[in-house]
């Protein structure tokens, strides 16, 4: 990579300005993520034949979606102000 320095600098001064509460739960977020995609995909991609195995993915899939999905609404309710606060900001004077 060329532009290592820079990428780590901004990446630097982005987390210094959050808490490390709101860039833990963006990491454990998209951590939670990759398991529950690719544990999406197994049953259609590589066990075609396998019903037991493919059951098994299923399952685990739909356990994963469900803790997803409460992180994904913890991480939205932790930026509820900041997104109501941008979206007035952005707002458009009524004509």
């Amino acid at each position: 990579i060329l532009h290592r320095r820079f990428i780590a600098a901004t990446t630097r001064r982005i987390l210094d300005r959050r808490s490390m509460a709101n860039v833990l739960s963006s990491y454990y977020l998209f951590i939670l993520i990759i398991p529950t995609a690719i544990t999406g995909m197994a049953p259609w991609i590589t066990l075609n034949g396998n019903t037991h195995a493919r059951l098994l993915f299923v399952e685990i899939h739909d356990k994963l979606a469900l803790v997803l999905i409460a992180f994904s609404l913890v991480h939205i309710g932790s930026r509820a102000g900041w997104m109501l606060k941008t979206y007035q900001r952005l707002k458009l004077p009524a004509s």
